[in-house]
């Protein structure tokens, strides 16, 4: 029987029979308000329960160390993590029962900092906070990537999953980046499906029509397009990412930029080309698919913005990107913001103030 239907029965039913005691049982009450006998038995099936969960427990000890975005080492960060077990435990005050633990720690003067004194099988860093500063983007919890969890698996129920192993020597290393001078963005999560062999589909960097006319939309910016290049044996596609036309330019994000804060100055080309297979998964969130991110640049080169996607492997002939997209279209390359506090999006102008011809509602855009 796997671990989660052991878990599972013997503790409904011994919900069910507290339940039935509560209701039925006419006996002496604690000053709490449970019968006497009820708590007996509820205590007496948590303990059978406990005894056959905590094999899957360990001692959780963790080891990290928080730099700033230059590599520089941050003190005072406070870091909260949960570590998880199949045991059930009480909560004080009798709010009911949970199955894990809380454990905090702060940096020193070095970044490091140490979580231990919980055992469990999973430990997941729940927050990273320190005042002026914010996680990458997709650690940011506002966002369509939508977790800053970090989870790290200490003992495989079925011993085929890799486990993590702690390392003072080694601490796991994190990044936090220094917000300087934030400036309205506009933040949002495209749906796209672009049909395998079909032709390009088109992205806007904006999620907004023009303020002085509600029909009005500005030109695209980026076509993508996806192809079959492998065979029936072994299949693969080809993602293809072009610039709407001359004006607009696109740039692969350095691998090593976990934040994506700041469009590059220069680099940018007329498309770039990635290609991914069924196998290919995203390390960071988990999905199916290729990570893909890059800069964008257009509207005579006064947008900046920048994408984060994950394209899976197509369904029904068509690849549905997770996508989410940041935008500055006042003319800077700053990108950095904090999706729980964004500032206002914003107002946009005509298309004409930037020497542009719009294009009407749906004529174009996907």
């Amino acid at each position: 029987m796997r671990a989660a239907e052991w878990m599972i029965t013997p503790l409904l039913l011994a919900v069910a029979a507290l339940l039935v005691l509560l209701v039925m049982t006419d006996v002496p009450r604690l000053a709490g308000g449970l019968p006497v006998v009820g708590r007996f038995f509820a205590a007496r099936a948590l303990d059978d329960h406990n005894a056959g969960a905590s094999v899957y427990d360990t001692d959780v000890r963790f080891w990290g160390k928080v730099l700033d975005s230059q590599g520089v080492p941050l003190e005072g960060v406070h870091v909260r993590a949960a570590v998880t077990t199949l045991r059930v435990k009480p909560v004080k005050g009798g709010a009911g029962f949970r199955e894990f633990d809380v454990i905090e720690a702060r940096t020193d003067a070095t970044g490091r900092f140490a979580l231990e004194g919980a055992s469990g099988f999973v430990l997941k860093i729940l927050k990273m906070t320190k005042d002026g500063y914010v996680l990458p983007h997709d650690q940011q919890l506002s966002t369509a990537f939508g977790t800053n969890y970090r989870e790290y698996l200490y003992k495989s129920m079925d011993g085929q999953q890799p486990e993590f192993k702690p390392d003072p020597a080694n601490p796991v290393e994190f990044r936090l980046w220094k917000l300087q001078r934030p400036e309205p963005l506009m933040i949002f999560n495209p749906e796209m499906r672009i049909p395998v062999g079909g032709p390009p589909q088109n992205l806007s960097m904006d999620d907004h029509g023009s303020t002085t006319d509600p029909d009005f939309k500005y030109t695209p910016d980026v076509k993508i397009s996806v192809s079959e290049i492998g065979t029936a044996d072994s299949r693969r596609w080809e993602v293809r990412i072009s610039g709407w036309n001359e004006d607009c330019g696109v740039v692969k994000a350095d691998p090593s930029d976990p934040f994506l804060f700041e469009a590059p100055e220069n680099g940018y080309e007329e498309s770039i080309t990635c290609q991914y297979g069924p196998e290919d998964m995203d390390g960071r969130t988990g999905m199916e698919g290729l990570r893909i991110r890059f800069f964008v640049r257009s509207k005579k080169h006064l947008w900046h913005g920048a994408v984060d996607s994950v394209f899976p492997p197509p369904e029904d002939g068509r690849v549905r990107p997770k996508m989410e997209i940041w935008t500055n279209p006042a003319g800077s390359r700053n990108l950095e913001h904090n999706a729980a506090r964004p500032l206002f999006a914003p107002p946009l102008k005509p298309p004409s103030f930037h020497g542009l011809e719009g294009v009407r509602t749906g004529s174009g855009t996907n």
